[in-house]
């Protein structure tokens, strides 16, 4: 009968620390995951400057672009802009600059 006990203590510690093992292994995986989706957006900035000529944004002049809202110092970059979009958006990928989107149109 004692052997019994025996076994039935240890299997049951075993059974407890293994499924301890497993959720803090579960866990370790999660906050891994977690980890590495907020290092996607680590690094990336709001824009403060104009893509352009690099000067301070003014929160007036923008163009709203494939979604996305790109500010401006100026009128005239908004023009210089919207002769060569695409080389402006790389540069602005580029250097880490995080593009808010467009807000939805209200009806």
């Amino acid at each position: 009968m004692r052997g019994k006990f025996n076994f039935l203590f240890i299997l049951t510690i075993t059974l407890l620390l293994s499924g301890n093992i497993l959720a803090q292994t579960s866990e370790t995986a999660k906050t891994k995951k977690t980890a590495s989706n907020s290092a996607t957006s680590v690094g990336l900035k709001a824009q403060t400057k104009c893509p352009v000529l690099d000067g301070p944004i003014d929160k007036k002049v923008f163009v709203d672009y494939k979604g996305k809202r790109i500010y401006f110092c100026c009128a005239g970059c908004e023009q210089d802009f919207n002769k060569d979009p695409d080389k402006y958006l790389k540069k602005m990928e580029t250097d880490g600059i995080k593009l808010e989107d467009t807000p939805p149109v209200k009806k």
